[in-house]
């Protein structure tokens, strides 16, 4: 019986090496390729076909107390989809926000998508009903896809009340990932499980107050061992450095928050990623890294042509790759000009700090 055992060990084992041979071989001859982007659904594919590209678990076997191998788990990336900046959209090209909406729910298999973030402005005149309605209507594609909205400035032109009725707490209460409300949804959080992480997304809307905020350190210090994320409307500007209101936000929500580590924002035009560093333990050392976002396409014509950002994380890699794409054009696009930072992938802020409620403290 031993060699029974010991003979279908060494046969697994040259069938691993066989198969990894043939998959190191099959990327060296498409690494000459052009590299494009492989969806997820063809990465899911790849990895199954290529053993040593997975994670595998091992379980403890009763036969001679030999470990055997068990069924190997797929290290999948996932998506974050993020819109912001809509306005023009709901006032003036309808065709488009619904095309982006319809995009994300067609594509969520495909992306993987897993959550969808807005930041404000939603439409360009708070007080015409006629543009939340549309509004709506487009955020309805997302149905069965959790995610997140604030109000912008332009969505508060006229005060709260059509923001309350078409995105107050009562169009969210029920599902999944809603987590609570702060006034009628103007400031709100969800709590998402993405791969092996737990998120926490907190909005305020926007110029957000003391009492707001407080709320904000209130929510983010219930939760030390979720990874935070700060969705507001008003944060960077156009030349990616601190609005006043950004220099306010990172005083007293950023900084004080040692399991916060992404920011997201709109209302200026431009798109970039800033990281930021601060000292949690007070030792000298700056240990965390928030990586502070802005994307707004609204000047580049057509209410910003449909483009909307993804963040694509590996968790496998501890990489999270920024892209850029519209579904209306068809078409991927760079940073501009004066981005600060054009780097697309970039490793995960909280990689390595996997005990997050001990680097919070608690």
């Amino acid at each position: 019986m031993k060699k029974l055992y010991r003979l279908i060990g060494v046969g697994v084992a040259a069938w691993m090496l066989l198969s990894a041979a043939a998959c190191t071989a099959k990327i060296k001859i498409e690494s000459a390729q052009p590299q494009n982007r492989l969806s997820i659904a063809a990465e899911r594919e790849q990895a199954a076909q290529c053993p040593q590209k997975q994670a595998t678990k091992v379980r403890p076997a009763p036969v001679d107390g030999q470990p055997v191998l068990a069924e190997p788990i797929l290290a999948v990336p996932y998506t974050i989809g993020w819109m912001s900046d809509t306005q023009h959209y709901s006032a003036e090209h309808p065709e488009i926000y619904m095309a982006m909406t319809k995009y994300l729910k067609e594509n969520k298999e495909n992306l993987n998508l897993q959550y969808v973030a807005h930041t404000g402005d939603i439409v360009a005149s708070g007080g015409k009903g006629a543009q939340w309605k549309l509004a709506r209507e487009a955020m309805d594609e997302l149905t069965g896809i959790p995610y997140g909205v604030l109000a912008g400035n332009h969505d508060v032109s006229d005060g709260f009340e059509n923001y309350e009725k078409y995105f107050g707490q009562d169009k969210f209460q029920g599902q999944t990932q809603y987590g609570g409300s702060y006034k009628n949804n103007r400031d709100h959080y969800d709590t998402v499980r993405m791969g092996d992480t737990d998120y926490l997304f907190v909005y305020l809307s926007y110029s957000p107050e003391e009492e707001d905020m407080a709320w904000a350190n209130q929510i983010f210090s219930a939760y030390p061992d979720h990874v935070g994320v700060l969705c507001v409307h008003e944060y960077l500007g156009s030349e990616s450095t601190l609005r006043s209101m950004g220099k306010i936000l990172q005083e007293k929500v950023v900084a004080k928050n040692p399991n916060l580590y992404l920011v997201l924002c709109g209302h200026r035009y431009t798109e970039d990623c800033i990281p930021a560093q601060f000292d949690d333990d007070k030792d000298g050392i700056k240990e965390r890294t928030v990586y502070q976002c802005i994307a707004n396409y609204q000047n580049i014509g057509g209410g910003g042509k449909g483009f909307m950002r993804f963040i694509e994380v590996d968790e496998a890699k501890g990489t999270m790759r920024f892209y850029t794409y519209s579904p209306t054009q068809q078409e991927y696009r760079d940073p501009p000009e004066g981005a600060k930072n054009k780097q697309p992938v970039m490793p995960l802020p909280w990689a390595g700090r996997k005990n997050l409620a001990q680097a919070a403290g608690h």
